[in-house]
């Protein structure tokens, strides 16, 4: 396990940081050099990082495996839609693993089978006071044990493992909900944003500056309908970021570390053109 746990670190920030602005791979060779490899065919670095998840995702499903597998998910379902993907977004006192927006905000929790259901009831209550449906996703074999302890307009996602790798399946769909807490949606939009909202809906700003402003349009989004503050919410998160579909061009095992450093097409390529490099 300390093997699997070290293994994991290879998909750092760090990690892969260093690789694209420094030409670093010290913990790369690190690992080899203390690890070595089980795939004979290893010679590069960008093979090395495959061979090192096809491993975990065998023998040790983290986080990480976890937010991958559910990426290559979200292409295949929404690869005709205008999606993004966010890793981590902040929501309150709490951080949504995966949130998605198309026609629909969607909120991920991960809980692998290192986890425990510890927290999981506040997180939740955060998410459902913003997102239209939210979905917590598991090992398979605890699936039923979450159906049961959680509340039933929260869906359950599964993850198993099959003779063609990992496999993700709904166990439970999410109920729509239908509410927003407008106070805790302006705590996560960048001023612009609120300010675009309240200008969109009312036709102009109101006349003040500052904290004023921030209170005043708190106040005003108040009483913007849920369902108008939903769609709204929804297409600022678009407008952040570009679409799921530019990680299908990503390499499966590199697709969440690309999705949480936020890369850009150049950096992957750069990133992809260092990994050729042979292991010494």
């Amino acid at each position: 396990m300390d093997v699997l746990r070290s293994y994991s670190s290879a998909f750092s920030r760090s990690a892969i940081t260093d690789i694209i602005k420094y030409e670093d791979y010290s913990h790369l060779g690190w690992l080899y050099s203390e690890f070595g490899s089980k795939r004979k065919s290893v010679a590069s670095y960008g093979e090395y990082l495959k061979s090192l998840y096809l491993e975990m995702a065998k023998n040790y499903r983290c986080e990480y495996i976890f937010k991958n597998e559910l990426i290559g998910y979200l292409i295949k379902h929404y690869k005709k839609t205008n999606t993004v993907t966010y890793n981590e977004l902040k929501v309150g006192r709490s951080i949504v693993d995966m949130a998605v927006f198309n026609g629909e905000s969607i909120a991920f929790e991960i809980k692998t089978e290192y986890d425990t259901p510890r927290r999981l009831e506040k997180q939740l209550d955060d998410y459902l006071r913003l997102f239209d449906k939210c979905y917590v996703v598991v090992p398979e074999e605890k699936a039923s044990d979450y159906i049961q302890c959680i509340d039933e307009s929260i869906g359950v996602m599964s993850l198993s493992k099959s003779r063609k790798g990992i496999t993700i399946r709904t166990n439970r769909e999410a109920k729509v909900n239908e509410t927003i807490d407008s106070d805790l949606l302006i705590s996560c939009l960048r001023t612009k944003e609120y300010e675009r909202v309240v200008k969109d809906y009312y036709g102009n700003l109101p006349e003040v500056s500052g904290y004023e402003m921030y209170d005043k349009c708190k106040e005003m989004m108040r009483e913007i309908p849920n369902s108008v503050l939903k769609s709204m919410f929804r297409e600022m998160m678009k407008q952040r970021k570009a679409s799921l579909q530019s990680l299908s061009d990503v390499p499966m095992e590199l697709r969440q570390i690309s999705l949480s450093l936020n890369l850009l097409s150049k950096d992957v390529s750069l990133l992809l053109n260092r990994l050729e490099k042979k292991i010494n």
